[in-house]
């Protein structure tokens, strides 16, 4: 996580205007900002800078976990409208088959044809 640096900042005209004190940070990917880039590794950045990286960084390995896990949703349509409902993948065969869903008119010509 981050933690306070001690040191003087790269820009102290910079740095005494936005009163963002620099911290510590261990990135896990590159990051640029402005042309400038920040990790992967630890670096030192003005505290809203670091937020936004590890803030990305959370982001980064969710979206990567959620192409890596396998999911199923259910479109179920009830009175206020179709609505998409995440349910567990290993059982997802089983919940299909003890639904109410006319897969057979849905099928068929004349369902198609409504």
């Amino acid at each position: 996580m981050a933690k306070k640096h001690t040191e003087k900042p790269v820009n102290p005209k910079a740095a005494a205007k936005r009163k963002d004190p620099i911290v510590e940070v261990t990135l896990l990917l590159k990051h640029s900002v402005n042309g400038k880039s920040f990790g992967p590794g630890t670096v030192f950045v003005p505290a809203s800078l670091a937020q936004m990286f590890l803030c990305t960084e959370d982001r980064a390995i969710e979206k990567e976990r959620s192409l890596v896990q396998q999911r199923a949703y259910i479109i179920q349509v009830g009175r206020h409208g179709a609505t998409k409902r995440e349910v567990p993948y290993a059982k997802f065969d089983q919940i299909l088959a003890n639904s109410e869903i006319p897969i057979g008119d849905m099928r068929s010509p004349e369902g198609m044809n409504r």
